[in-house]
């Protein structure tokens, strides 16, 4: 325990609740704000460690993926955390009740980004979610549509053959003349 308040500004012992809490620094991966996490262990479900979560790891300054409020960091989903490569170490730690090993582990996690199991990638994290499809357009990769005034992914979207204007699928039409796609507004004109 000493330890952890030497390497946590802020440590809390609540034995009315049986739990133990740290909390990280703010953290930043890939440019992208996350924010400081709590790691809370809740010592009664020490027992059941491999059927319970015996932690949670809760964002203080939430800044959730775009497509869902309940992942906080692309390794943590409804407070719990996907440890990947970590989970032995972390049990292990646990088993033997070396708190301090438990919480730097977890820290450290949470200050890593693997990309190949998250359950939000980063480069999706800031992006926008296609009105159509549902699907998550990071960066300059999202379409508006200016006729229904939604966003939209690459796929359901369309351009318009007489102005160049970018539209939905649904605003779009085939012109019967020319057989193009075509916009509400060059539909007129055609």
């Amino acid at each position: 325990l000493e330890q952890l308040m030497q390497e946590f500004e802020e440590v809390e012992i609540n034995l009315a609740e049986g739990t133990i809490s740290v909390e990280t620094d703010p953290i930043t991966l890939e440019e992208i704000y996350l924010g400081p996490f709590k790691i809370q262990l809740r010592l009664a479900m020490l027992p059941k460690l491999y059927t319970s979560p015996a932690y949670h790891v809760i964002a203080l300054d939430p800044h959730p993926a775009a497509t869902s409020e309940e992942v906080t960091h692309p390794h943590v989903s409804n407070e719990q955390l996907c440890e990947g490569d970590g989970s032995a170490a972390v049990r292990a730690a646990l088993e033997d009740g070396r708190l301090y090993d438990f919480f730097t582990l977890v820290k450290s996690i949470l200050n890593t980004y693997s990309p190949d199991s998250p359950y939000v990638a980063l480069a999706e994290w800031e992006g926008i979610s296609c009105y159509n499809c549902g699907h998550t357009c990071g960066g300059d990769n999202g379409y508006f549509c200016g006729f229904c005034e939604r966003d939209y992914c690459e796929e359901c979207t369309t351009c318009c053959r007489s102005c160049d204007e970018t539209v939905c699928s649904g605003c779009a039409t085939r012109c019967s003349i020319c057989d193009e796609s075509i916009c509400p507004n060059c539909f007129r004109t055609c």
